[in-house]
């Protein structure tokens, strides 16, 4: 019983200890003016990805695309602006929406209004499956176990600073001998997976020169297909479509603004009238076209591709009175 009595203790102790290292870790992070923050995942994902199912389908809006709609969308703001409709962000940063596209248009639950943010180069076969490991994740590996880790997950990342994998101890200590502090980043990940940036804090010449180079390298390496076959493997996403709106459902597909040296690189490799104005009569899809939009074409890009996150709310309210005009959504008054 004594012997009992003292491993108890010992382990109670051990587990002060181990408390007050962690409490001192977080602390000493939250002095150097670390704050917590949420990571996205595949997990977090699939949780998007299963709620557009269980929504009134009548009053579901999603979206689909990469960082610029991520920076852009604010559920917030399209919800206050349609009140009873609900919004789910299943955009996924660097990388281009086709498969997500395809794995809705498969799922007979979803029969909601799906806006595809996408350009003429995220169409063409190069990028088909960039975010096929999300969909294929979602559906092999995703299930209640998972549900609840992440669930418990997101709670401690939006508490805990330390939760994060650049505090890490052993990399901390790698950092240190280094001489790298933990990353501050310019972007924050939201509850609703869309993202928000302040770029006051970024470098935003050297984010420019970043995007333009390697823009620029992209194009040389994956060169836009002919006209005619960057039209013929819209096939594909037509059907998607088609089945979608056999359903009820509607498909937009929105040209995200570029400006400066990304949109010239954009108009040199696939040019609005060879690509872009043929994809609503391939798809069967309608489109929206930034330039065609001053509220839109008139927002600042610091970086040439992104939104500041002081702009996310007017650029989704000059959405939706678009989609509105455009009577893919219903008129809130």
């Amino acid at each position: 019983m004594q012997a009992t009595h003292r491993a108890i203790s010992v382990i109670v102790l051990a587990l002060l200890v181990a408390g007050a290292a962690l409490a001192g870790w977080e602390w000493f992070w939250r002095t150097q003016g670390y704050e917590p923050a949420l990571y996205d995942d595949r997990d977090l994902w699939s949780l998007h990805r299963e709620r557009v199912t269980e929504v009134d389908q009548a009053r579901n809006f999603t979206v689909a695309g990469a960082s610029r709609i991520q920076l852009a969308f604010s559920t917030d703001a399209f919800e206050s602006s349609m009140p009873g409709w609900t919004a789910t962000s299943l955009a996924i940063n660097g990388h281009y929406p086709t498969a997500v596209v395809e794995d809705l248009a498969e799922d007979d639950d979803f029969a909601g209004v799906l806006l595809v943010a996408v350009d003429a180069r995220g169409l063409a076969h190069w990028y088909r499956d960039m975010s096929e490991p999300w969909v294929r994740h979602y559906h092999r590996d995703f299930g209640p176990q998972r549900r609840i880790e992440r669930q418990l997950l997101t709670a401690l990342q939006n508490r805990l600073v330390i939760v994060g994998s650049e505090f890490n101890l052993v990399r901390r200590l790698t950092g240190w001998l280094d001489g790298r502090p933990p990353p501050r980043h310019y972007t924050r990940l939201l509850h609703d997976r869309t993202i928000s940036a302040d770029y006051q804090q970024a470098d935003v010449e050297g984010l420019r020169r970043h995007f333009a180079q390697g823009l620029a390298a992209d194009y040389e390496r994956r060169p836009a297909p002919a006209p005619g076959r960057w039209r013929a493997e819209l096939e594909s996403i037509g059907e998607a479509v088609s089945a979608i709106q056999a359903r009820g459902g509607k498909v937009v597909f929105l040209r995200m603004p570029t400006s400066d040296r990304h949109w010239e690189l954009d108009s040199e490799n696939y040019p609005r009238d060879r690509y872009w104005n043929r994809l609503s009569e391939a798809t069967g899809a309608r489109t929206v076209h930034f330039a065609d939009h001053p509220e839109l074409a008139g927002l600042e890009l610091p970086d040439t591709s992104h939104i500041d996150g002081r702009d996310r709310a007017a650029f989704t309210r000059s959405l939706v009175a678009i989609l509105v005009r455009a009577g893919v959504l219903p008129d809130a008054e």
